[in-house]
């Protein structure tokens, strides 16, 4: 089976598919309702925050982004009401080391987003982009080429706008397969009933213990 292929229906499903719907549909009934951390899962506190500081530190075209100062100032703020008071203070002290800013403004590690003239950085260029790709702003249309010389990227818009076609949003699977890889390293994953991978509680053996 291809590796890719494997990871993204055996590993991404067990990290990605509870913690999406969870945060879609849990997080803001329970807060709405006083109900406990407790009951939201562990997995949506965490997306909840992440997603929370990715929405503030992002550039909109309606405005720039935030700061991530004064973004992890609005998370300690709100500890223990929007967000979880335990995995937002780790959270905060990560930021508070730097450990976030090589994320922040980044498609991934070591590479910018890039500007659209029109909607400022909006434009995502990934590790597979060479120099005379076409991109395009998912926010404007505006087309353009990809200038690679080293560890430099620039742009250099051709005035075209994209077709439908081109402004889907595109999955990065390299990049989803490292991260499962990653957080493969920091979960008890064992297989469930059927075959597929499991996040197992606290204490239950490891896969293939």
């Amino acid at each position: 089976m291809n590796v890719r292929l494997y990871l993204w229906q055996r590993g991404t499903a067990v990290l990605l598919v509870p913690m999406i719907l969870v945060h879609l549909t849990v997080i803001f009934y329970a807060m709405d309702q006083g109900l406990s951390a407790d009951a939201i899962p562990r997995d949506a506190r965490i997306v909840g925050i992440c997603d929370a500081f990715d929405a503030m530190t992002s550039n909109r075209p309606y405005r720039r982004e935030m700061p991530i100062g004064r973004a992890l100032e609005i998370i300690e703020d709100n500890l223990g009401r929007q967000f979880d008071p335990i995995y937002g203070k780790r959270f905060i002290a990560m930021g508070m080391d730097g450990m976030l800013d090589a994320i922040v403004g980044h498609t991934e590690p070591g590479i910018p987003i890039q500007d659209c003239p029109l909607c400022g950085p909006t434009i995502v260029i990934t590790r597979h982009n060479h120099s005379g790709d076409h991109v395009y702003c998912r926010h404007c249309g505006g087309e353009a080429v990809v200038e690679r010389e080293g560890e430099s990227i620039r742009l250099r818009p051709t005035d075209r706008q994209g077709e439908p076609d081109h402004l889907e949003p595109e999955i990065d699977i390299d990049l989803i397969s490292e991260l499962v890889k990653e957080s493969a390293h920091h979960l008890n994953v064992r297989s469930g009933p059927d075959g597929m991978r499991q996040i197992a509680p606290p204490g239950s053996a490891r896969l293939g213990a």
